[in-house]
């Protein structure tokens, strides 16, 4: 199923006023949710790897550019600071966080529910939202596992909006939370995990807390608190952040 928005807007020059019509095509599939504007594109999966924006169908328009990750705004489990071993033996395997390696890094964070929705929900059932002047849509989850002392089913809800006429999505993930923690957070790539070989996919990386970082920065591995990490704290609390 195909859906067309014709969006009306209207500029005005001094006495100059110029009528348009901005148009939104969604395609509506078994699969995926597909929005095409005349400024972007991308692709909303219904099955297999959900959540977010699918890899690499987010598109500008303008400059060509492609998302070069594996997904924008891509949702895991509900987390807090603290570390599993002692009870490693008691939670499902999926549920077991692995720290003081080159992927997770050395923090200590420990799952408090899950599944990882991204790769265990396998399905989702997007509600697309056509506005006077954006296209909106919402996923939800139920987690329905959970550590020792903790229980499932906190409701995780996002929803990701399209703008008439602008370059960009903006999206929000929210957790209506049945648990209590002291620093419960949810883990998301939003981004962060970029495909490439050598900086084949990329010139520069933006981190306003940093400036801008050249690709050779990347050419070997290191682990994600090891460089250019980013952690808040009372002493050095940036007014904006942009990755």
């Amino acid at each position: 199923m195909v859906f067309r928005l014709l969006l009306p807007c209207l500029a005005t020059l001094c006495t100059l006023s110029v009528e348009c019509f901005a148009e939104i095509t969604v395609a509506d599939t078994d699969s995926q949710l597909r929005i095409e504007t005349p400024q972007l594109s991308a692709a909303i999966n219904k099955q297999g790897y959900v959540t977010g924006i699918q890899r690499q169908t987010f598109v500008d328009k303008k400059t060509g550019f492609r998302d070069a990750g594996f997904g924008l705004d891509i949702v895991d489990w509900i987390m807090e600071p603290g570390s599993d071993e002692s009870y490693r033996d008691q939670l499902d395997e999926e549920l077991i966080y692995h720290f003081g390696n080159e992927y997770h890094g050395n923090i200590p964070k420990r799952s408090i529910e899950g599944p990882q929705i991204c790769t265990k929900a396998k399905e989702m059932w997007p509600k697309l939202i056509l506005g006077d002047d954006f296209v909106a849509v919402r996923q939800q989850f139920r987690y329905r596992t959970a550590a020792p002392g903790k229980k499932a089913g906190s409701q995780w809800t996002q929803w990701i909006v399209f703008p008439e006429g602008k370059r960009y999505f903006v999206s929000m993930d929210r957790i209506d939370a049945v648990n209590s923690s002291d620093a419960m957070f949810l883990r998301l790539d939003m981004p962060g995990h970029i495909r490439h070989d050598r900086g084949d996919t990329f010139a520069k990386i933006f981190l306003s807390y940093r400036g801008e970082l050249d690709a050779s920065e990347f050419f070997e591995n290191f682990a994600p608190d090891e460089k250019f990490h980013y952690q808040r704290n009372d002493d050095n609390f940036p007014s904006r952040m942009i990755r």
